[in-house]
């Protein structure tokens, strides 16, 4: 008995320290963007100053939750807000994982409503675990404590309308004097549309869209935002991407490009 009481002590004394040791290093009243590590896919995790949590896409598969697990304490099983950029399996797939994990308060996306099997069943997973989805378009946005914001920057109604498949949500993250803009699967066209909803200024963090696809940027955008820093998210795939035409346009700009292939799961902090 007495072994197993000192057991039982130690136990909660390494837990006790665990928890002290998570709760310094993850509340620390900053903000954290990551790019994680999920492959051919994007997944991006944003912790507020104040601990709400925002997941951007989730890549293909089950990667993204060992990106969440080293970001998050083991206590919070809470995902404040959950956004879909574009119905496509590379960004929804992983978050099939994620719900089966953690609990879900809000869940955008776009009004694309895909007809395949994968979609489908994952429109029953939302809907058994209660999870309402909230369309967004153009001019949405989320407002946090400490000045930050997130606003959707498209697409318009007329964008997704007109373009269907094209079409993905583009969010602008501000907090101070810091912006990042989050383009996930968008073309150049699709990007003139959201500039028509925010005009365009220098910013500090681009994801670059498309996985570094030759159709997603041009110098006359990288010219308006004449970003610090640029992250491709990818993974090894079939489409030769990141092109090397947008790598070399990135290069030209002088703009520091970080891709997860490489880096492994990019963290910005501000």
């Amino acid at each position: 008995m007495r072994r197993l009481i000192y057991f039982l002590s130690l136990l909660l004394f390494f837990i006790c320290l665990l928890a002290a040791w998570q709760y310094v290093t993850f509340y620390d009243n900053k903000l954290h963007i990551v790019f994680c590590n999920v492959g051919q896919g994007d997944g991006i995790f944003i912790k507020t100053p104040n601990n709400k949590v925002i997941l951007i896409d989730a890549g293909p598969d089950k990667s993204i939750l060992s990106c969440l697990s080293s970001r998050m304490p083991f206590w919070d099983h809470t995902i404040d807000f959950m956004v879909l950029a574009h119905p496509y399996i590379d960004d929804y797939g992983g978050m099939q994982c994620v719900i089966d994990r953690y609990n879900i308060t809000y869940f955008f996306s776009e009004n694309l409503r895909p007809k395949d099997s994968n979609y489908l069943n994952f429109v029953k997973q939302l809907k058994s675990n209660n999870i309402d989805e909230i369309d967004v378009l153009a001019g949405s946005a989320v407002t946090f404590k400490n000045g930050l914001k997130l606003t959707f920057i498209g697409p318009s109604k007329n964008y997704l309308a007109a373009s269907q498949e094209q079409a993905c949500v583009v969010s602008l993250l501000t907090y101070g004097s810091f912006k990042a803009l989050f383009t996930c699967d968008s073309q150049v066209e699709g990007l003139e549309d959201a500039f028509k909803y925010w005009s365009p200024e220098h910013i500090n963090l681009l994801q670059v869209p498309q996985h570094g696809s030759k159709t997603g940027l041009d110098g006359q955008i990288l010219d308006l935002l004449s970003p610090q820093l640029s992250v491709i998210s990818v993974g090894k795939n079939n489409f030769d991407q990141p092109n090397p035409q947008t790598l070399q346009l990135l290069k030209e700009k002088g703009i520091k490009v970080l891709e997860t292939i490489n880096n492994g799961d990019v963290e910005i902090v501000n």
